[in-house]
């Protein structure tokens, strides 16, 4: 068995440890569980032991796939395995969380129902021969979906707002149309107002907007590779990066430039 195949493995494995943490019985065993108060928010060992092993088996849902492809150690088990290893770990964290009444059921019912009808539309087009795959827009709304299913993230994570098409942006966030069409969608200004406009729509501290061309092809004469980072925390920053590579490692070069520029933000307040 391959390394990826090992760790889609491992992700399996975690689900039932995240079960057993969550749901035993710790004051009928006696045992007085710690609160700490982080960020003006009180928050248990157990909800961050969750979190710790929450960030590992996402961790290895990024390396497994890295490591397949640039390796070429994609096998049928692993395109089999691995997304069955991901509805494993997000539904399970989702129904947990419903168990206890920190999220409605209805929640969980949409996600598995919504995990179904796609499957078996997959299902349906691959006896057909032909083969749905998953877009860079699907592997954001993981990202968005995983950092959401983190208990007690609600308490200082509001949301998202995936807005890829320019009447998206107009229709959710109120950008207008004619500053789109003299600035373009991929720009310092529409950024800006991504963030500012998000931060009141989610009234949030905080809020980080991504606008940019990750390929395959120019886009408004943009190269691709160019990307516009807003980020609106104690004033307004727009970062303007040049980055090379697949749409997936741009798209991930993006993200840690964002992560990077949070953490000295924080540190600094």
């Amino acid at each position: 068995m391959n390394l990826p195949n090992k760790l889609t493995i491992t992700r399996v494995l975690l689900v039932p440890l995240l079960i057993l943490i969550y749901m035993f019985p710790y004051d009928m065993a006696g045992i007085n569980i710690p609160v700490y108060h982080i960020l003006n928010t009180d928050i248990s060992l157990i909800n961050i032991v969750i979190l710790v092993i929450f960030i590992i088996a996402s961790i290895t849902d990024y390396f497994d796939g890295q490591i397949a492809r640039r390796k070429k150690l994609i096998t049928t088990f692993g395109k089999f395995a691995d997304p069955i290893a991901d509805k494993l770990l997000i539904n399970t964290i989702f129904l947990l969380l419903a168990g206890d009444g920190t999220i409605n059921i209805i929640i969980p019912i949409i996600m598995i129902s919504r995990d179904t009808i796609v499957d078996a539309i997959k299902m349906s087009a691959a006896s057909k021969q032909v083969v749905v795959a998953a877009s860079n827009l699907g592997k954001l709304k993981t990202v968005s979906q995983m950092i959401g299913s983190i208990p007690g993230i609600s308490k200082v994570y509001r949301g998202s707002l995936v807005t890829y098409q320019s009447e998206t942006k107009e229709r959710l966030l109120g950008i207008s149309h004619d500053i789109i069409k003299k600035y373009g969608v991929v720009s310092k200004e529409i950024a800006s107002l991504m963030c500012i406009n998000g931060k009141q729509i989610l009234n949030s501290d905080i809020c980080v907007s991504f606008t940019g061309n990750a390929g395959p092809e120019a886009m408004e004469g943009k190269p691709v590779g160019l990307v516009y980072i807003g980020i609106l925390y104690e004033g307004v920053n727009i970062y303007e990066l040049n980055l090379k590579g697949s749409r997936t490692e741009i798209q991930q070069q993006a993200i840690d430039f964002v992560i990077k520029k949070l953490i000295e933000k924080v540190k600094v307040n």
